[in-house]
């Protein structure tokens, strides 16, 4: 670098091949107006060439320092588009929160002692390369612009570049214009004087030089891992399992367990910095870590099956022997079938379950037969009249006694003369009078008799029914009375009135996908939107918005669960209604031919477009078609066709209408998936 007290100039050098440089007069062309550094010198070696000495630059130092500023555009250096050195390149400054403060700081940087003013909207023209800030919010005392708060990425455009203009407030010499008032790289005018500064990643030496800090060395790096120290500045890594955050300074453990190659043959469990994996249940990690073994668990006596152990791919089954089964809760305990209970045997009369089979015998009153299994009837009448006084008679396993008319059993043997209102209030419903040889039913209050035994109740209900003044009520007869009830969905108040019961907030009847909704003595389910029942009235199915009109969509539609979205074919894009398609620019005023032919079956229609697309057509049979080329010019969306496709078109349709009138059927059908629809050439407009 050279004396920090001489001037700066800077070569206006027209460079040649040669790598030369020279003006008219073969002197190299200066001014003395320069807003480098020295840090930004350039070194020069002459030469001889023919008759002249020239200059030819060997060494080209003049990169710019990371945290200048310059200004571009503008009438005069007070005024400019605001451009920033980040990393040796300049970039814009997005317009994002610019105000007056952002300008105020810009002004101090560049040594004016003024009071900036924004100007937002590439006000001095649109800037080249990086946008590199965004949303700055100086306080307006930084003295570089870097320092201001300020996001690195952007969103933005160059039409959004920042401008400033610095305005004069005061009168005094500023100091700082004169070979930058001796300060190596950044002057600062105040009132009678001025103060040299550093960029950021620089120190000052004594009152004027700057010498690079290593922040890495020094530890005043922001880095949570490796820090490399660079020329004004420093840049941080991060070790292997780890990513660098979209901070530049934080590392983030890298989960490789989200790669989209998965790393193990089972599970993947991330931890700091690493990953380890692990394997199902009835499996075991191999010794590479990463794939998993079978393990057979009725070798290694692992399992706990009570008879039979059946190895499987990650697990084990349990089998029983003949005469049990496998236990539903554990799936390895047996236990014996109980044919008895199960009716699995071939037992007459009783079956008595044994481990592994039966038994059977029989009922008091049966003998089991010599085959085990039949039992048959033993006859009590025939010894000693069964016990009976009177009349014995013989029942399958049993037998009963009888006594004539008028006569009962005493003891089951015995009989004796028969009061039938003390058994069973001689059938009488309610009230029985006993008298010889007979008796008498009669009803309590409120009943009347019927079949001369039976009392049946009185409905009050069927002629005075005092409920029917009162909504959402109903009449019921009970016995000897009635009471007032709610219909089904209402509940009786303690004025005896009916109200609507809110069965959705007594319990949730419906199905998980649905909510429910109380209405006047019912409730109904009903399916979120983009949902709709199902066939079995029940659950909610998604709704297919595309299956209807293809969603409203001009070209693809793809459902989605519980909505839908629109997509466009290649060469289109989609419009800010989210559902038409327009032609990329690049199809804009494209040329396209196309030819009507005719086959023995089928008349084809081809459209070639011009950005090698090609689009072939059927149409129905039995119709004449011309074969005439026809030229068709794409304007944006209007399409204008030369005069023979009106001749071709006239015979197209008189053909088809004679050929199959019923048939309503286009040549160019407006279809989602046809090209020429979307171009705007709809049917109805070539035809």
């Amino acid at each position: 670098t050279g004396s920090p007290n001489q001037p700066i100039w800077s070569l206006d050098i027209v460079s040649s091949i040669s790598g030369t440089c020279f003006n008219s007069s073969n002197t190299c062309p200066t001014t003395s107006i320069s807003n480098c550094t020295h840090l930004r010198d350039v070194t020069l070696q002459c030469r001889e060439s023919d008759s002249s000495t020239k200059l030819t630059v060997t060494t080209e130092t003049c990169r710019c320092v990371s945290g200048t500023i310059r200004l571009v555009g503008g009438s005069n250096s007070m005024e400019g588009r605001v451009e920033v050195c980040i990393n040796g390149a300049y970039g814009t400054v997005c317009d994002d929160s610019w105000d007056s403060d952002d300008a105020t700081v810009v002004c101090r940087q560049l040594g004016h002692d003024t009071r900036g003013t924004a100007l937002p909207n590439a006000y001095f023209g649109q800037g080249t390369g990086n946008i590199v800030m965004d949303d700055v919010q100086c306080t307006g005392t930084e003295l570089f612009l870097v320092n201001c708060s300020h996001t690195s990425t952007s969103n933005c455009r160059h039409t959004e570049d920042a401008g400033v203009r610095c305005s004069s407030i005061t009168t005094h010499i500023n100091e700082c214009l004169s070979n930058n008032g001796g300060c190596e790289q950044v002057c600062t005018n105040t009132n009678g004087s001025f103060y040299c500064s550093c960029i950021p990643g620089y120190e000052l030496e004594g009152s004027i030089f700057c010498s690079e800090i290593d922040e890495c060395e020094q530890g005043t790096d922001s880095c949570t891992q490796q820090c490399t120290n660079t020329d004004g500045s420093y840049y941080c890594s991060c070790n292997i399992g780890y990513n660098l955050g979209s901070d530049n300074y934080t590392c983030i453990d890298d989960d490789e367990c989200s790669h989209s190659v998965f790393p193990c043959d089972h599970y993947c469990m991330n931890n700091e910095g690493s990953f380890d994996c692990g394997c199902m249940a009835g499996y075991t990690l191999s010794t590479n870590k990463i794939s998993c073994h079978d393990i057979n668990e009725c070798d290694m006596g692992n399992s706990t099956c009570f008879h039979t152990c059946i190895n499987t791919a990650g697990s084990y089954y349990c089998e029983c022997n003949s005469g049990y089964y496998l236990s539903r809760n554990d799936d390895y305990t047996c236990f014996d079938i109980d044919e008895c209970f199960f009716r699995l045997h071939n037992c007459d009369q009783i079956c008595i379950n044994t481990p592994g089979s039966f038994n059977c015998s029989c009922n008091s009153g049966y003998f089991l037969k010599s085959n085990g299994v039949t039992c048959q009837d033993i006859n009590e009448c025939h010894d000693n009249n069964g016990g009976c006084s009177e009349t014995c008679r013989n029942t399958l396993g049993s037998h009963y006694c009888e006594c004539s008319e008028g006569y009962q059993l005493v003891d089951t043997k015995n009989c004796e003369d028969i009061n039938e209102c003390y058994y069973n209030n001689g059938d009488c419903n309610q009230n029985c009078t006993n008298t010889i040889g007979s008796y008498q039913c009669s009803c309590f209050a409120g009943y009347s008799l019927y079949n001369n035994t039976y009392c049946i109740d009185y409905n009050e209900c069927l002629q005075v029914d005092i409920c029917s003044s009162r909504s959402h009520t109903d009449c019921r007869n009970t016995e000897g009375s009635f009471v007032c009830t709610c219909q089904t969905g209402y509940n009786l108040t303690g004025d005896n009135t009916c109200e609507d019961v809110n069965e959705c907030l007594i319990e949730n009847k419906c199905a998980s996908d649905q909510y429910c909704e109380n209405n006047e003595g019912s409730f109904k389910c009903l399916c979120y939107s983009g949902y709709q029942l199902s066939s079995n009235d029940y659950n909610c199915t998604d709704i297919n918005e595309c299956s209807q009109y293809n969603g409203g969509c001009q070209h693809n539609c793809i459902n989605d669960i519980g909505s839908y979205h629109c997509t466009c074919n290649d060469g289109f894009t989609l419009s800010d209604d989210n559902f038409n398609c327009e032609a990329k620019p690049g199809l804009a005023n494209a040329s396209t031919s196309s030819l009507v032919s005719q086959t023995s079956e089928n008349a084809i229609i081809t459209v070639t477009v011009s950005q090698n697309i090609t689009y072939t057509e059927a149409c129905p049979n039995n119709i004449v078609y011309a074969t005439i080329p026809i030229t068709i010019v794409v304007i944006g969306v209007t399409v204008i066709a030369l005069p023979t496709i009106i001749l071709v078109m006239f015979v197209l349709i008189s053909k088809r209408k004679k050929a199959q009138e019923s048939t309503d059927y286009d040549i160019m059908r407006k279809d989602v998936d046809n090209p020429l629809y979307d171009l705007g050439m709809h049917s109805s407009t070539l035809f």
